[in-house]
């Protein structure tokens, strides 16, 4: 399943303290909000959160040149993903048994793709929607610079 987020990406911030608790900046929560309401809005009503393992692939694209310190760190990218589609697209983190992520700079457009697979067997993925290099290609004629080196 081929989620698009257009939206600069925003890496999830280190959580603060107060008064003994925990709490997210409003940068993320506010991040967190708008990633929520894309996925949701792309989901039909009949849609389930996967069950199983799941492979996840993602790709970040910014203003910003991938080496510079202002893109952020790609695991707080992917970590601001997992942690908005939890229980909208999977149940629980832990099914994510393996991540693809990669940051590219595209000034035009800048935007998160997600592209789940179930996990069928030990060696085989279920493509839950159609491939990855397909659904780049025709978000390639959104952008213009779109790297699809995939």
């Amino acid at each position: 399943m081929t989620f698009q987020i257009d939206a600069d990406p925003i890496p999830l911030a280190r959580p603060r303290f107060s008064h003994g608790r925990a709490y997210l900046p409003q940068r993320s929560r506010n991040y967190r909000e708008v990633l929520q309401a894309a996925v949701k809005e792309q989901l039909t009503e009949s849609f389930r959160p996967f069950v199983g393992d799941l492979h996840c692939h993602l790709k970040f694209y910014r203003k910003f040149n991938p080496s510079s310190r202002r893109f952020g760190d790609i695991d707080n990218h992917v970590k601001a993903i997992l942690d908005a589609t939890q229980g909208l697209l999977f149940n629980d983190d832990s099914q994510v048994v393996a991540i693809t992520a990669e940051k590219f700079q595209d000034k035009a457009h800048p935007r998160t793709e997600i592209f789940f697979e179930i996990k069928k067997s030990s060696s085989t993925l279920l493509n839950v929607n159609e491939p990855f290099e397909s659904t780049l290609r025709s978000a390639s004629t959104h952008s213009g610079s779109l790297n699809s080196s995939y």
